[in-house]
């Protein structure tokens, strides 16, 4: 069966929904269905895309190509925000994706269609519309449901039509922002008052959506929720903050004068760049998708939970046991949503009135119509009333998202959930033409079943463990099990320290897609089934045989002795110590079992950036100048320490850094004595947690990991026009004895601020790497001769190392003219991130990998490596 997969759009939640494409294209039943990934353009054109442009840190990676982004841009830019979907030299861009698929053809391509899409033209029943008439079967919810689901201001009546409870709420016009702002802010005051949430009524992801408890917050937060700012908010020139979509205008535009009559479109960079360049001194710029009105409601304080509602056998709702999501802001916002280990989402949580909230969701998805899958966002009040203030008919996608996360808990691996979401769609009653209704009784009856080869060859994947980059390894080592899972027999393992010990324990499907190893780490002496998890369970029963549903609920302990007789191999998917220091290596080479990656003492000198600096130095590498500080010397003379890291470095701004953690945990641009000692007090504190002092000096965002260490590295700070942020994998090939490197062609990494931060690196939407860098961008021979002399200089540097199998090598490249360059390497991953949009993936997809092919590259070189040892 031909599942066309649509993700991409036009909306603000595009790279969730790209990011969600990859997720069902990788992990949907291929011994069932032929997975075909239809990236939709910003105008709504579809493209079935070559897979390589899906394992890119976000859209902007692939698309626009870059002959289109201005040479000095330096951040994301969007296809449109440069150039006009109708302008010539548009769909020769595009093309160059893949073949674009006309809408009379579409039908001939895909037999059924996986909605990925999220926001507006993808959940509001526009979509699902277009499907009906083309006759095409599609997953999800119908028309009207999907519109209802999208709209926020017209569910507010209809809820408490329905008996629901909603907050005190108010419907303002946008158009008050210049007809009356005095009226519209007496509105709110009077019919909502403080405490309010704002709310863009037809967005999602958080999007448009702020609490306020001042005045004077509520007056910033209509406009940034509206996309309406006034013209004195505008830079003078095109930012990343105006033209990015979580929060940012984006483009295209118009322009309102203080009247609100429309004046002017701003289509596109040139345009926009003009436009700053003179702006009118009143008026307003609004982005296209700014609301006719706001939803403003009361703030309900209460528990935030979110519930997951499928169908059984016989169409009836069936609410899975809900998640108590618990955030360290007060918004459960676009962040705290999709990055790793920012908030803690807990399946299930005796906090919450499980049941009742179940009872109410399926009342609410069956009187909404939202047929086969729907996620239902609200709040537990303390006075026991259930709000629902978010209906999703499309749930993110992303593995650790809360569909897989609560489908887990039930027993349903991601595989099999995708598979019942395709055939529970198709039993769905749609409109449309005649040959909808013949189609559509031809897939029913076609065997969704299939045989599954049965794998002999069995992988442990490792991952977990204590450090800052915990819940990073647990997103990194969840992929690859799904990766490995399509031919190998995996075993997931969790590495836990407990009183200086390490511990395996094997994890079952509903463990392995939490989204926090904390919460996974809690979770492993729990055998219990919770009373709301088996109600839920009994009644999916019929589900059983259909789904195969894992009945296993608990983790088990897996002695490290065990790994000798029941694996063939060990992927460490691990990151910080103790995983990527060589400890856990030692104790695979005294059980004499392959692994990736390099020898223990290769790993213990990579982790250790100071000792990785000297000896880089010693063979005549470059390195910025730097000094190692200790607690002992910073607790015996603080002023002495300050004194001597000026005196090393020279010049502010400086880099602190911890000396032995990556994931950019703890790294911070330091400008003057003040900063340099309010670094040195966080690092060496004495106890958890970090003091919201210097939280606030340091910047440190809600739920960041900021270590506590022995040891800080200060360095000088390579910053200037002259150098580039770089990154750049290499993997090595071995024959006997002998070892040659490869170095992938590097990836300039473009980022919002002056350190590449956390959620730039593994958020989707939040970052973006370019392959291959732009280094001498208006010339072509002088970038390529740069590139070369970089991946040299990678490939040299990882064999005087040692590497062996695979790394990542960051540092900066230094432009000294006609295509010549110095690279300072600053940091040596012996085990990079495997994250599904890691970069480490879409340099080996340009090098002819695929994301599987490069996993079984990298265990091959592991076997040979053990191999040689053991002659």
């Amino acid at each position: 069966m031909r599942v066309g997969i649509f993700f991409g759009g036009a909306s603000r939640e595009r790279e969730i929904s790209y990011a969600g494409g990859r997720t069902i294209y990788d992990l949907i039943d291929r011994q069932r269905f032929k997975p075909i990934p239809l990236f939709l353009d910003f105008s709504h054109k579809i493209i079935r895309i070559s897979p390589r442009y899906l394992y890119y840190g976000m859209i902007t990676d692939f698309f626009p190509p870059l002959a289109w982004v201005p040479p000095n841009v330096r951040f994301p830019v969007y296809a449109e925000q440069l150039i006009s979907p109708e302008a010539p030299g548009y769909l020769d861009g595009l093309n160059g994706l893949g073949e674009l698929i006309p809408l009379d053809r579409l039908a001939q391509e895909i037999d059924v269609a996986f909605l990925v899409l999220h926001g507006l033209g993808g959940e509001d029943g526009s979509i699902q519309g277009l499907l009906e008439q083309l006759g095409i079967p599609y997953t999800g919810t119908s028309i009207w449901g999907s519109a209802w689901g999208m709209d926020k201001a017209l569910q507010r009546e209809w809820l408490a039509a329905h008996g629901f409870a909603i907050p005190r709420y108010a419907l303002v016009e946008r158009r008050l922002f210049w007809e009356s702002p005095t009226l519209l802010k007496e509105k709110i005051m009077d019919q909502v008052g403080l405490p309010c949430v704002v709310k863009h009524p037809l967005q999602g992801s958080t999007i448009g959506v702020a609490v306020c408890h001042t005045e004077g917050e509520l007056t910033e937060a209509l406009h940034r929720c509206a996309f309406t700012w006034p013209v004195e908010w505008l830079p003078p020139y095109p930012t990343a903050g105006l033209l990015e979509l979580t929060q940012g205008l984006g483009l295209p535009l118009l322009y309102r004068d203080e009247e609100g009559e429309p004046h002017q479109v701003i289509q596109d960079w040139k345009g926009l760049a003009h436009f700053l360049s003179q702006p009118p001194r009143k008026g307003f710029v609004e982005a296209w998708d700014a609301p006719s009105q706001l939803v403003v409601e009361a703030f309900v304080e209460g528990e935030e939970f979110s519930v997951i509602v499928i169908e059984d056998l016989r169409g009836e709702k069936v609410a899975l046991p809900p998640t108590h999501i618990r955030k360290e802001g007060r918004l459960y916002d676009y962040r705290a949503k999709y990055l790793a280990g920012i908030s803690s989402k807990r399946t299930p949580s005796e906090n919450l009135p499980n049941k009742s909230i179940q009872e109410q969701a399926e009342r609410l998805a069956e009187k909404a119509r939202l047929s086969v899958c729907a996620r239902l966002d609200g709040i537990a009040s303390k006075e026991g009333a259930i709000y629902f203030n978010d209906p999703n008919t499309t749930s993110g996608m992303l593995p650790n998202s809360l569909l897989f996360h609560q489908a887990a808990e039930v027993g349903f691996t991601p595989r099999d959930f995708i598979t019942y979401l395709i055939n529970s769609s198709l039993k769905q009653s749609r409109t449309g033409p005649p040959t909808s209704f013949f189609r559509l009784q031809s897939l029913r009856t076609r065997s969704s079943t299939g045989a599954v080869p049965a794998y002999t060859r069995r992988i442990a994947v490792i991952f977990g463990g204590p450090s800052t980059e915990r819940h990073i390894s647990l997103e990194s080592g969840r992929n690859v099990v799904e990766k490995l899972s399509s031919k190998y027999q995996v075993v997931p393992l969790f590495l836990r320290q407990v009183e200086g010990g390490l511990e395996l324990w094997e994890l079952p499907p509903r463990l392995l897609f939490k989204d926090n190893a904390d919460d996974v780490a809690r979770a492993l002496n729990s055998q219990e089934i919770p009373e709301v998890t088996f109600r839920t369970r009994q009644r999916l029963r019929a589900l059983q045989d259909s789904y195969s549903l894992v009945t296993t609920y608990g983790a088990q302990p897996f002695p490290w002795e065990k790994l000798s007789h029941e694996v063939d191999f060990v992927f460490l998917a691990l990151h910080g110590r103790p995983g990527e220091d060589g400890t856990v290596q030692s104790l695979l080479e005294k059980l004499r079992l392959p692994y990736n990656g390099s020898h223990p003492s290769v790993c213990a000198l990579t982790m250790d950036k100071y000792a990785t600096y000297a000896f880089l130095k010693d063979k005549g590498v470059n390195v910025p100048s730097h000094l190692k500080v200790s607690r002992e010397s910073w607790r015996h003379s603080p002023q002495a320490v300050v004194s001597l890291i000026e005196e090393v470095v020279k010049e502010y701004p400086v880099v602190g850094k911890p000396v032995d953690e990556g994931c950019s945990n703890g790294v911070r641009i330091l400008s003057n004595s003040e900063s340099v000692y309010a670094y040195l007090q966080a690092i060496f504190r004495d106890a958890e947690p970090l003091s919201p002092d210097l939280r606030e000096a340091l910047h440190v965002q809600p739920g960041e990991l900021f270590p506590m260490k022995g040891e800080a590295l200060f360095e000088k700070y390579l910053h200037g026009p002259e150098w580039i942020e770089i990154t750049i994998g290499v993997i090595t090939h071995t024959e006997g004895e002998k070892v040659d490197y490869q170095a992938f062609l590097p990836s300039e990494t473009v980022k919002a601020g002056e350190i590449l931060r956390l959620e730039e690196k593994f958020l989707a939407g939040a970052g973006q790497n370019i392959t291959p860098a732009r280094l001498y961008p208006k010339d072509p021979q002088a970038n390529q001769k740069a590139i070369e002399i970089i991946q040299k200089k990678a490939e040299k540097i990882a064999e005087m190392v040692g590497i062996h199998g695979y790394a990542r090598i960051d540092g900066f490249v230094r432009l000294i003219g006609e295509g010549e360059v110095e690279f300072w390497p600053i940091e040596i991953n012996a085990l990079p991130g495997l994250t599904p949009a890691t970069v480490f993936f879409h340099q080996a997809l340009l090098a002819g990998y695929t994301p599987l092919s490069i996993l079984e590259h990298i265990m091959k070189e592991g076997e040979k490596k053990q191999k040689v040892r053991s002659e």
